[in-house]
């Protein structure tokens, strides 16, 4: 019975240590103590916003830091890196200070804490916290501001800004251009490209790009990444990849040229001029001649049924100048039909007309004979009787004088 007094004094001294330290670890405001400061902090429309007034003179003035950053993940993950931040002073009793930030449109973390520039974390990689610097009425040593918990995690997407574009080359390959530039790219993006025969990872840093070269015939591209929707692309040929045409007359011949550009994959190409088609295949690189025989059309028409979304082409036709048709020297004789048309004989010498020869002598009648062995026509009529009687005088003065000569001997001097 002694002991118990004893024992009752011991339990009373233990009860009373035990009050002595929860009162020491019980925040100041659990007891009714004023707090040094009140704040407000919310997020909206894509801003943090924080107010924090001083509740009575401060013998120093005190800084007052708000800052956003670029996380990982939509939770508290690492690395961060800051996207935006303002700093305030705090002095005088009421003398409220209001601060305001961009948040990022991606996943971010937002802090408010006691402190300036030189104590921003950037990058934030968990090593270096804010710890009790936050404000909050559960922050540090029992809390020196009275308000809500002044910091956020949150986001709906990666910080990054991957972007595809594809460019096409007339012989069928294709380049994947990946890039991870913009404002919020501040982490590695990989990129997934597949194709027939590719399945292809990338893994590109933030500010910089990288291509893929997908060959010809690889078919359907797909390109995934996280941040953006799957890209998809088929290969089409370009428009500086459409083979060009023109067309020449040179009056005998219409000639349309068809060039494929160097580096494209052969075309096929339907050429049309007046009423005739003629198909033919150009290689990438050269050019193809199709020729029709000239006409009166202007213009032909270009094809090309293999070539997806192409249009017909209308070639113009450019005519040479053509030499005028030439015109005989002499002209034929006309001659104007009669009701009783007549056979005028051929005349005998260019001297000497039937017409002539028959006026003269009009009661001797004219006959044709044949020709003698060398071509010439025989005389005949009152010319031939003319001759024969010269002939026949001179045949007896000749007589007469061969017989006189005979008798007597006659000298004859020319």
């Amino acid at each position: 019975m002694k002991k118990t007094p004893r024992f009752s004094r011991i339990a009373a001294a233990l009860a009373g240590a035990v009050l002595g330290l929860v009162a020491f670890a019980t925040p100041a405001a659990a007891h009714g103590k004023e707090y040094l400061f009140t704040h407000t902090f919310k997020i909206e429309n894509g801003q943090a916003i924080a107010t924090i007034t001083p509740n009575k003179d401060l013998p120093a003035a005190e800084e007052v830091t708000l800052v956003s950053y670029f996380a990982p993940r939509p939770e508290y993950s690492v690395p961060q890196y800051l996207f935006d931040s303002e700093i305030g002073t705090l002095k005088d009793k009421d003398g409220v200070v209001t601060l305001t930030v961009d948040v990022p449109d991606c996943n971010t973390q937002v802090d408010l804490f006691f402190g300036g520039k030189d104590d921003i974390i950037d990058p934030f990689d968990g090593k270096s916290m804010y710890g009790d610097k936050k404000l909050g009425e559960k922050t540090g040593l029992g809390g020196r501001s009275k308000g809500p918990q002044a910091w956020f995690n949150g986001g709906t997407k990666a910080c990054a800004q991957p972007a595809v574009q594809a460019v096409a080359a007339c012989d069928g390959s294709v380049d994947v251009q990946l890039s991870n530039n913009g404002k919020l790219s501040k982490y590695d993006v990989e990129f997934r490209v597949k194709a027939t025969g590719l399945d292809k990872k990338v893994k590109v840093a933030p500010g910089k790009g990288d291509t893929v070269h997908v060959p010809a015939g690889a078919g359907k591209i797909t390109v995934s990444a996280p941040g953006m929707a799957d890209f998809t692309y088929t290969w089409a040929r370009p428009d500086n990849c459409v083979p060009a045409a023109a067309g020449e007359n040179d009056c005998t011949n219409v000639t349309v040229t068809v060039t494929n550009p160097e580096g494209n994959t052969p075309a096929k190409a339907e050429v049309t001029y007046g009423s005739e088609t003629k198909t033919t295949t150009v290689a990438g690189g050269s050019s193809q001649l199709v020729t029709f025989p000239a006409g009166e059309a202007t213009t032909a028409t270009v094809k090309y049924p293999e070539i997806a979304g192409s249009e017909t082409v209308t070639v113009q036709i450019k005519k040479a100048d053509c030499p005028a048709p030439t015109t005989p020297s002499t002209t034929a004789p006309t001659t104007t039909p009669t009701d009783n048309p007549t056979t005028t004989p051929p005349t005998t010498t260019p001297e000497e007309t039937p017409s002539e020869t028959a006026s003269e002598t009009p009661d001797v009648p004219v006959t044709t004979e044949p020709a003698d062995e060398d071509g010439e026509l025989a005389l005949t009529g009152a010319a031939a009787g003319t001759v024969a009687g010269g002939a026949a005088l001179l045949l007896v003065v000749g007589l007469g004088l061969f017989f006189m000569a005979r008798r007597r001997k006659v000298n004859f001097k020319a």
